[in-house]
């Protein structure tokens, strides 16, 4: 649902900001009913909320570098958020989900060079966190599903989104064509009009030229 929004409305952003609340909102859920403390609920909680804020300041196209460089802020604030809540807490699937909503973000703000550099530090904080609770074995058998999905989840939402971009642009420039062609045809009935009066003003000045002549 969300790659097809992604390649078909043109306008998807609002779809999109839902599912990754979603996202949140089920990550919150899985993370705080395996909290024990209520003061450490209360701290996720907050954190979540954070992150949601962050994520709705942030899907929007960049376009401008300056705009690419905002983006790249806010998803490195989520990371941050992200790190302490698995540091603090210790919990894997709950928090890591989360990583795979930032990699959408930032293959849609970023190239895909951008977006495979991001790949990267998703799956390194992902491993070590990993090798950390579960050892080796962990990072063997869970870090390579992370990995695809993470690139999965890149690769796609980076291909649909310049395909979702030439379509726009096709559109406008097919806007621009049939502007240009209503204009042309507006300065071809223009030009029609120029040349009847033209010839009217031919034969008027032949009229007084010759026959006028010959009158007088």
């Amino acid at each position: 649902l969300w790659f097809n929004s992604l390649m078909h409305s043109s306008k998807p952003f609002p779809l999109l900001n839902s599912t990754a609340f979603l996202i949140i909102a089920g990550s919150a859920v899985g993370g705080i009913l395996q909290i024990d403390r209520i003061l450490q609920r209360w701290l996720v909680f907050f954190l979540l909320v954070l992150f949601g804020f962050l994520q709705s300041r942030l899907l929007v196209e960049s376009v401008s570098l300056r705009e690419r460089h905002i983006a790249n802020l806010l998803i490195a604030a989520q990371t941050s958020v992200i790190v302490y809540l698995l540091r603090s807490t210790g919990l894997g699937f709950s928090f890591l989900v989360l990583f795979f909503l930032l990699t959408v973000n930032a293959a849609l703000n970023n190239p895909l060079s951008w977006t495979l550099v991001w790949v990267a530090v998703f799956t390194t904080l992902t491993g070590y966190h990993l090798f950390e609770t579960n050892g080796w074995s962990g990072l063997l058998r869970e870090g390579s599903v992370y990995l695809g999905g993470y690139l999965f989840f890149g690769f796609v939402t980076n291909a649909l989104n310049v395909a979702r971009r030439t379509q726009l642009q096709n559109e406008r420039l097919l806007v621009e064509l049939q502007a240009m062609n209503l204009q042309l045809e507006e300065y071809s009935r223009q030009v029609e009009i120029l040349a009847a009066v033209e010839e009217r003003n031919r034969l008027a000045r032949e009229v007084h030229d010759t026959l006028g002549h010959y009158l007088t």
